[in-house]
């Protein structure tokens, strides 16, 4: 019988105490095993206690150290920093695409949650410009080979 991998953007969960030999999982955690997953896409345990740290700059809630306010009201990281010392304390490989989703992902939750339907596009479009003005580099366009 396979277990679940239970996976949150580039987290995939490893428990303590599972007799789990795969190279694939990268996230230790600790507390009790997560089951299933909540509402909002993250894993939970047994007891429905969300198995990310809110100190995890994936987590949809996380509160980032330094940030800036868009023109529209989203806030982003003004760097990298937290994702890469979180990463870092966490034995987990920094990879600058799937940060940049997971700043892309926000904005578009905040927008959509401050703008009316009619001018979401364009609030996403330009915020995410903003942030792409702030670091000197493209959130959007694909990488080519």
């Amino acid at each position: 019988m396979t277990e679940e991998k239970f996976k949150y953007g580039p987290l995939i969960w490893n428990c303590v105490g599972r007799d789990v030999e795969d190279d694939e999982n990268n996230y230790y955690w600790p507390g009790s095993p997560p089951v299933a997953y909540d509402e909002m896409g993250l894993p939970v345990d047994k007891d429905g206690r969300q198995c990310l740290p809110l100190d995890c700059p994936f987590h949809p809630h996380h509160s980032f150290k330094d940030f800036i306010t868009s023109k529209y009201g989203a806030t982003f990281p003004a760097s990298f920093k937290d994702y890469e010392d979180w990463l870092d304390k966490n034995f987990i490989v920094f990879d600058k695409a799937t940060v940049k989703r997971n700043i892309v992902t926000k904005i578009i939750t905040q927008v959509v949650g401050k703008t009316d339907a009619a001018n979401v596009y364009k609030a996403v479009h330009l915020t995410i410009k903003e942030v792409e003005t702030h670091y000197g580099e493209s959130f959007t366009k694909k990488k080519v080979d």
